[in-house]
């Protein structure tokens, strides 16, 4: 059975890929998106804001440089983002887990 920072891992992996097919099986019917640009509440939201983001984007490469698992189910990860432009993004993702699925998504931009 995986860990929840392996599902993590792996949900960073399907992001950068833009594999919206994927990322749609990793998340429960009820999960929420908070970003600095965008809020979402439930599966189809959710993924509508990843099609935007990946309209938006030709790249993103997601680079964790750390992942803490600080409880049973939650996830800190360190992130560099890379969407092309000269200066990559820090984000700071704190993802919640329900039964081995993405519950919940807060990201929070660095500088």
């Amino acid at each position: 059975m995986d860990t929840i920072k392996n599902i993590a891992k792996t949900y960073f992996l399907n992001f950068s890929n833009k594999d919206i097919s994927l990322l749609e099986k990793m998340f429960t019917d009820d999960v929420e998106l908070r970003d600095w640009n965008f809020h979402g509440k439930g599966i189809q939201e959710v993924i509508e804001i990843n099609k935007k983001i990946f309209a938006n984007n030709d790249k993103i490469l997601v680079s964790p440089l750390k992942i803490w698992q600080v409880e049973e189910n939650l996830i800190i990860a360190d992130l560099e983002i890379d969407i092309g432009n000269p200066k990559k993004e820090l984000v700071l993702d704190i993802l919640v887990f329900e039964r081995e699925k993405i519950k919940k998504i807060i990201a929070y931009k660095g500088n």
